[in-house]
């Protein structure tokens, strides 16, 4: 299981990681905290965005 963290913010955990090529890809239980970053989040899990957009934040 790892944890993600921003600074001091345990945003969540994630597990069944596995590694695919230069990035590792898993399940994420996020925590409260974690609202703060859904912008991020929802950025991020659009394909589209990914490959042709600049993040807005």
């Amino acid at each position: 299981m790892l944890r993600l963290h921003y600074r001091d913010t345990l945003i969540g955990t994630i597990k069944n990681e596995m590694p695919d090529a230069l990035a590792m890809v898993g399940e994420i239980d996020f925590t409260p905290a974690a609202a703060e970053f859904k912008q991020v989040f929802a950025f991020f899990n659009d394909p589209h965005n990914r490959l042709y957009k600049e993040p807005p934040f």
